[in-house]
């Protein structure tokens, strides 16, 4: 072969070796750049996934169930003591949560007791799960005496498997009981 002609060969096979070597680079690059994102977005993913709608289960449940209180004991002057006879569609038992109905003659609590203390997502880490009770009371104003239905949500302040402490009346305002915090209205 003459010299011009393996001149030519190896700067071509030079620059061959040059594009296979650059583009395992760009591969790389782009590889880690994914990972990156992975590692920014995964976390984020997972606070705000899953356990939201767990979450969200019991409090919407809760919620239904005190605003269907307040209408039954205006109908019938008296709260329902069960879940059926309150008839919302809650099932008494959820993955979650187990539900219950606790009822006196001025006041009723309504519970979404968590059925575990952390809720496992898959390969997303796991999250605790909160219990909840909710308070129906019967306020006699005392410059009408005229009767009103109050109602106020109570959510556990640590995750956990025992009914939260029930909420009370003070001067005329339902609050919630210790270790749990109100939610908003």
């Amino acid at each position: 072969m003459n010299l011009k002609l393996r001149l030519h060969l190896l700067q071509h096979l030079s620059t061959q070796e040059d594009e296979i070597g650059s583009t395992w680079i760009w591969l790389l690059a782009i590889i880690g750049i994914i990972g990156v994102i992975a590692a920014i977005a995964i976390p984020n993913m997972s606070k705000c996934g899953p356990n939201k709608a767990v979450l969200a289960e019991a409090k919407s449940a809760i919620g239904t169930m005190n605003r269907s209180q307040q209408a039954y004991y205006l109908e019938y002057a008296t709260f329902a003591k069960s879940i059926k006879e309150l008839q919302v569609g809650i099932r008494e038992q959820t993955e979650h949560y187990n539900y219950s109905i606790q009822a006196q003659e001025n006041i009723v609590f309504n519970y979404a007791i968590a059925r575990h203390e952390y809720a496992h997502f898959g390969w997303f880490s796991k999250r605790p799960v909160k219990s909840y009770v909710g308070g129906v009371f019967i306020y006699k104003d005392p410059k009408t005496s005229e009767g009103l239905t109050l109602a106020i949500t109570c959510e556990s302040n640590l995750p956990g498997l025992i009914k939260p402490a029930k909420p009370t009346m003070s001067k005329g305002v339902p609050t919630c009981g210790k270790g749990t915090t109100p939610l908003t209205r």
